[in-house]
Parts: structure tokens; C-alpha cells; sequence
């Protein structure tokens, strides 16, 4: 009896460490026919990314998703052709999941939207606030109007200034909160604002250092946002949700994130301002006034507009705000472009009295 206990226990242990070995994340790269589609499908366990290479109609459709591991391989059940004499898209499904649609046009990648494939709704007007044309609702617009913000969809003021403040140059923007200096100190300040725009709220926050208003936000990494005081060459680390803020500089430099972390010296950051860059799924650039997004490690531009782009708002992982003259344009990965509000004073000023969450 003992005998075929301790058999039983080897038995499972084997079992159990094969069903781990094959059921745990490792690389591995395969290729496979579908719908008329030749896919290369690849996964990368230390980006826990999984890439796809389609090839259709002599065309090659590049896509970078995360998604958990799962020992089931050929991640791709149907591909979706759409075509005229001049163009060819494609939309992957994983399961029920679209993903997004790329076309190729013969001369370059772009959005349906830019093609003859897909009929464009023209805007409509849905209702106003002072000056702004309201066309989509979707999302939620905090507008500075000098003493705080007016949130447009809620018709609401936040006003927490005494004195008026026109040009708003130390505002950041990171997930739901919007966070901004007390602008009523005079050339330092050590108390933040911040402004909740899922509860609807703001709070003020007094922090233990003056910090000089000559400073820069660097950007933000693990909820953490960081600021660069270059008056007094000191770096801060920011943390809104626990109302944290410590030193991270030291006198050999500062931190700085380049898809990694490296360090600079603080004179160098004091005179030439950096800006963290990190490289998600999806990423957007505007090269000659143009939108473009290219996926994780894929150096494929995908033309995403034909608008004229002035200035970028503001990105999300999937969405990027964007200026054509003075229109406020989004665009949503999924969705496409649309047109969001207009404003004729944002022709001639528009820098950080925008913010828009998703």
C-alpha cells in the first residue's frame, strides 16, 4: 500500500511539473495559413508581448498586443479582407476580439478612414458652453479659466486661485487628476491643487519643500510624476494618490526614463530639459504636421489623419488630443478621428488650458 501511495505521489509530481513546464510563459515563434493569410505568430516573454506578421495579397500587416500567456497557440481565428482595385485592409480576430483594422493603400499604411472603403459622418453640432462648440460628449473637458478650471460637460466651476492666472505653465495631467501650483505664491511655491475629475473634487495639498517656478514635469513612471526645479537643480518624485513628494536627485545628477532608467547631471537637466519617453502598444507622432502611430517595436508608420496637425494636447495609452487651427480633434484607437470642440481663441493660445479625460 505505501508502495503504490509513494508511485501515486511520483506520478502526480511528473504530471504536475510537465503541465507547469508546458503551461508556463516561454518564447516561441510558429507560422500558419489562414483565411488566404500566411501568420507568423511570436511570443516574447519578456515583454509579455505577442507579435503577428500577416501577409495577404503581397502585403505585410504588422501587430503588437499584450496579452497573458496561454499554452493555446494560433492566436489568430479569422482576418477580415477589405479591398478595392486601389487598396487592401485587414481586422484580425482573436476569438470574439477585433483587432484594429490597417490598410495599405500601394504606397503606404493608413487608417480605413482615409480611404474609399468607409463612408466619413460629417460632425454635428450637440450643444455649446460660452465660446465652445460642443460636437462629442464622450469625453470629459476641464477648460482653465484662470482662476481653476470650468468642467463644460458638467457646466461647473472650480475656482481656487484668489488672484488671476493667464498662462497655467506648471499644470500636469496623469490618469484622473490634474495637478497645479498655487500660482498665488510669488516665485515659490509648497502647496499643489488637485483636481479630481472622477470624484469631482479638488484638494488642496501643502507639501514640505519650496520649490522655484522655474521648474519642468519630466514625466511620469510607475505613479510616480516627476519634476525638475532648475533654479535650485533639485528632482522631485511626485506621488498624487498618497500624497507623497521625496528628493531624487543627488549631487551627481537626476534620474531620467528612456524606455530605462539613466542619470544625468543636474546642470545638464537645469539648461536642456528632458523629457521621459517610454514605448507602449500603441505609439502616436506627428511628423510634418502629420499623425502617425506605429505599434511596440515595429517600425511601420500607419497614417492615422489627413488633418494638418498644429499641436498635440495630450495622449493616453490609446487616445491623443490633438489641435487642427481651432478644432479640437481626438483620436481613439477602435474609433478613429473625431472632431471634439472648437474654440476660435485656441488659434492664438492654447498651451495647458486644455485637458480632457477619456
Amino acid at each position: 500500500m505505501k508502495k503504490l501511495i509513494l508511485f501515486l505521489s511520483i506520478v502526480m509530481v511528473i504530471a504536475g511539473s510537465f503541465w507547469w513546464y508546458l503551461h508556463s510563459p516561454k518564447d516561441y515563434e510558429l507560422t500558419y495559413l489562414l483565411d488566404d493569410a500566411e501568420i507568423t505568430e511570436r511570443y516574447e516573454k519578456s515583454s509579455q508581448y505577442y507579435f503577428f506578421t500577416i501577409k495577404k495579397e503581397d502585403h505585410s500587416f504588422y501587430y503588437s498586443i499584450p496579452m497573458d500567456y496561454k499554452f493555446h497557440r494560433k492566436k489568430i481565428t479569422k482576418v477580415i479582407t477589405e479591398a478595392n482595385d486601389k487598396t487592401i485592409c485587414i481586422t484580425p480576430k482573436i476569438g470574439d476580439l477585433k483587432i484594429d483594422t490597417i490598410c495599405h493603400n500601394g504606397e503606404e499604411y493608413l487608417d480605413i478612414a482615409l480611404t474609399e472603403l468607409k463612408q466619413q459622418e460629417e460632425a454635428k453640432k450637440i450643444n455649446s458652453y460660452q465660446n465652445i462648440t460642443i460636437y462629442n460628449q464622450k469625453y470629459h473637458y476641464f477648460i482653465w479659466n484662470n482662476k481653476g478650471f470650468t468642467d463644460i460637460k458638467n457646466n461647473k466651476e472650480y475656482s481656487f486661485l484668489e488672484s488671476e492666472m493667464y498662462a497655467n505653465s506648471l499644470t500636469y495631467q496623469w490618469r484622473d487628476y490634474l495637478l497645479v501650483p498655487d500660482y498665488d505664491e510669488p516665485r515659490k511655491f509648497n502647496t499643489f491643487y488637485i483636481l479630481d475629475s472622477s470624484k469631482e473634487k479638488v484638494e488642496e495639498w501643502e507639501i514640505p519643500y519650496e520649490i522655484s517656478f522655474d521648474s519642468y514635469f519630466m514625466g511620469d513612471v510607475n505613479g510616480k510624476i516627476y519634476l525638475f526645479d532648475t533654479k535650485e537643480k533639485c528632482q522631485y518624485a511626485i506621488d498624487i494618490e498618497n500624497r507623497k513628494i521625496e528628493i531624487t536627485s543627488d549631487q551627481e545628477g537626476g534620474v531620467v526614463y528612456q524606455n530605462k532608467w539613466t542619470h544625468k547631471p543636474l546642470n545638464e537637466l537645469a539648461y536642456y530639459p528632458e523629457t521621459f519617453t517610454y514605448e507602449k502598444q500603441y505609439n502616436f507622432e506627428v511628423k510634418d504636421n502629420t499623425l502617425f502611430m506605429h505599434y511596440y517595436q515595429s517600425n511601420i508608420q500607419i497614417k492615422l489623419s489627413n488633418q494638418k496637425i498644429d499641436h498635440i494636447i495630450y495622449m493616453t495609452d490609446k487616445v491623443i488630443y490633438y489641435l487642427v487651427d481651432e478644432n479640437l480633434y481626438g483620436y481613439e484607437m477602435g474609433i478613429g478621428e473625431q472632431l471634439l470642440l472648437t474654440n476660435f481663441e485656441w488659434k492664438f493660445s492654447y498651451l495647458n488650458k486644455i485637458f480632457v479625460f477619456d
